[in-house]
């Protein structure tokens, strides 16, 4: 304990938290096979031990160092589902039966059912009924039955249950498993790991899976991480001769870990960042610092050190400032979306399983380049939202659909609603555009071009019922759309890119990004634009009420564009000291010295007449252009006067005032 106290008196002297590892081990709690033999690599969750151990193991380090300000919660659950599969232990029989009222069924052998051509009952319409006993245990046993979203749930109380509210928890890879929701249980974030090759806007087809998940748990946050290493036989193989190798491969011949390429890491957090995740993480020290003590044990490798540079300017020029402002901006309602079925992952081996992998992955980057900001749906946001706002459904892999789904999709689209499906559809269903699969063939370059045509075509396809809110002329600038009060906030990524000196000569992936140009339009007139990240305004036009903004791009960058229905004309501080301390109200005001109806990112600082920062100097949001700010009486040692000068970072301009403290 004392040397567990000492550790986080360290971390915290360094402004770091400690998160716990809230996972269990196999021990002697395997799951079993039909045979009785032990699975592998899985815990028997459901079995009422192992939720006993659980609280024995974790309680006693929650209630040991939960009250230290250094302790910040824990993670649950670590690739715990990955290996999961039925468990013939008895407690699953058991749940089950008291569930359904019958047993498991007898087909019944992993973690998916046989494929459905090798069902002999199974409906030549490939529509099963909602209550088919396969269904009906496979939806069971990926919602509760193997026992991890209980297993999470209980570990994230046992954090709640020490009183502290600042202890946060949270599980992944989330997704690694299919489009049901419950993964992850009760835990505050979800959370999926990404490799970012070859394409590094994939990643918001991960964090979009995140979202569908947490859509079934209202509350639940999302969080989302890159990958700090890449797997070296995916990106410059070692058994691969190359002419010129990177002198990278000539010093570390063995390695099995390379670092993320760093334009390729500064495309992908721009991918990501423009979703509204809670929170961004990244794996791999060994891959970002060449620090002995740490990695001389470690399969991971330091081949790059221009990418931890490019994280920290990332952290310190978008995170830190515009974090308090951006984790509240929601999204705009997207009118595309796509299923990604449950039926089809268990009846027909579907699914991403969280890889960001294959068709229904090359989808989603298709409908990014075509301008069109997918949403992902699960069969139980259909059922439960009816696809209102969505103009458009597509349907990847979509081989098998349960009756009650299938349903409300048809009555979409007799409803207007627009079906896109490929040669794999249900036959039940008569799709309005169909798009032939495509595979990839590992060329990057290719595999891109190909993807991109399709964007092109699909995008004129729609032309006719769909015109995107927010979109660019060039299908290298991705684009997402967010907003607040009455200001919207668009994120452009630049994704064109060539093969570099890095991995480049592998052909695997393009990690090189190039300079590139276009025009961002949106589907609103605008009194301004704004770009939070350089503090300035930028050049647009509006014509038809649209607004038109050129953006240009060195590398794999991106940009955020910040679109208000007035001009900053003022930053105005009121300042009233008072015997608990000093109320402060910043305000964001246009011409006529009103709020703007918009989220300002703001830096406020404090200093005293000594010329001492004070610990209220932060960065903060302006919600609807205003924030309150109440320095403690304790601040008051400081001496008076104080000088307060708030910076809104989106126009760059910026008001002060001084104050003495109250008689």
């Amino acid at each position: 304990p004392a040397g567990g106290i000492a550790n986080l008196d360290d971390m915290l002297r360094h402004r770091i938290r400690l998160l716990d590892n809230f996972s269990m081990t196999i021990d002697d709690l395997p799951r079993l096979r039909q045979d009785k033999t032990p699975a592998p690599h899985s815990v028997d969750a459901a079995n009422p031990e192992a939720q006993r151990r659980a609280r024995r193991y974790f309680a006693p380090s929650v209630q040991m160092f939960g009250r230290h300000p250094g302790y910040g919660g824990a993670i649950i659950g670590i690739e715990g589902r990955d290996h999961t599969l039925p468990s013939w232990s008895g407690f699953e029989e058991k749940a089950f039966k008291k569930f359904a009222g019958y047993p498991i069924p007898a087909t019944i052998i992993g973690k998916t059912a046989p494929h459905f051509r090798t069902i002999a009952d199974f409906p030549r319409t490939r529509i099963v009924a909602d209550d088919y006993p396969l269904l009906v245990y496979y939806r069971w046993f990926w919602e509760q039955g193997d026992g991890y979203p209980t297993l999470n749930s209980l570990s994230a109380d046992i954090l709640r249950e020490s009183g502290n509210k600042e202890l946060w928890s949270f599980s992944d890879p989330a997704v690694r498993c299919p489009p049901k929701w419950g993964s992850g249980g009760s835990v505050d974030f979800l959370s999926q790991w990404t490799y970012c090759y070859p394409d590094p806007i994939k990643i918001a087809q991960a964090t979009d899976e995140l979202f569908a998940m947490a859509a079934g748990r209202p509350g639940q946050g999302v969080m989302k991480m890159t990958q700090a290493i890449w797997y070296r036989e995916q990106t410059a193989p070692a058994k691969q001769t190359v002419t010129t190798p990177p002198a990278w491969a000539t010093e570390n011949p063995t390695t099995e870990f390379i670092t993320i390429a760093p334009d390729l890491l500064k495309e992908a957090f721009w991918s990501k960042l423009s979703r509204p995740i809670a929170g961004i993480m990244y794996h791999g020290y060994g891959s970002l610092f060449n620090d002995i003590k740490i990695t001389k044990e470690s399969m991971y490798t330091m081949t790059n050190p221009e990418s931890r540079e490019v994280l920290k300017e990332l952290v310190q020029t978008v995170v830190q400032p515009l974090g308090p402002t951006l984790k509240h901006l929601p999204a705009r309602t997207s009118e595309v979306a796509i299923l990604e079925s449950f039926a089809s992952t268990i009846f027909a081996g579907r699914g991403t399983w969280g890889w960001g992998r294959g068709w229904i992955a090359d989808v989603h980057l298709m409908t990014q380049w075509a301008g069109l900001q997918p949403v992902i749906v699960y069969e139980e946001t259909i059922l439960r939202d009816r696809l209102v706002g969505i103009k458009v459904l597509v349907l990847p892999h979509c081989e098998v659909l349960p009756q009650a789904a299938f349903n409300a999709i048809r009555d979409f689209q007799r409803a207007g609603g627009i079906l896109v499906g490929d040669e794999f559809t249900i036959p039940a269903l008569l799709p309005n555009l169909r798009l032939a699969s495509y595979t990839r063939t590992g060329d990057a370059v290719k595999d891109k071009a190909a993807l991109q045509q399709m964007a092109a075509q699909f995008r004129q396809d729609l032309a006719s019922v769909l015109t995107p809110y927010a979109t660019s002329d060039n299908p290298d600038i991705v684009t997402y759309a967010r907003a607040a009060g009455n200001a919207d906030y668009i994120f452009a990524v630049n994704d064109k890119r060539t093969y570099g000196d890095y991995v480049g000569m592998y052909g695997l992936v393009m990690e090189k990004g190039l300079p590139n140009r276009g025009t961002v339009t949106v589907r609103r007139p605008a009194a301004a634009v704004y770009d939070p990240v350089r503090h300035q305004s930028v050049p647009f036009t509006v014509s038809d009420g649209v607004t038109a903004i050129p953006v240009e791009f060195t590398t794999s960058d991106g940009r955020l564009l910040m679109l208000t229905d007035a001009a900053v004309t003022a930053v105005k501080i009121a300042a009233i000291p008072e015997a608990g301390g000093v109320n402060v109200t910043v305000t964001v005001t246009d011409a006529d010295g009103k709020p703007i109806t918009a989220d300002f990112p703001l830096e406020i600082t404090v200093t005293a007449a000594d010329g001492a920062r004070l610990p209220a100097s932060d960065y903060y949001r302006a919600a609807n252009g205003v924030v309150h700010i109440a320095i403690p009486k304790f601040y008051q040692g400081a001496p008076f006067p104080w000088r307060i000068k708030a910076k809104d970072l989106a126009s760059g301009l910026s008001g002060e005032q001084t104050v003495n403290g109250a008689e």
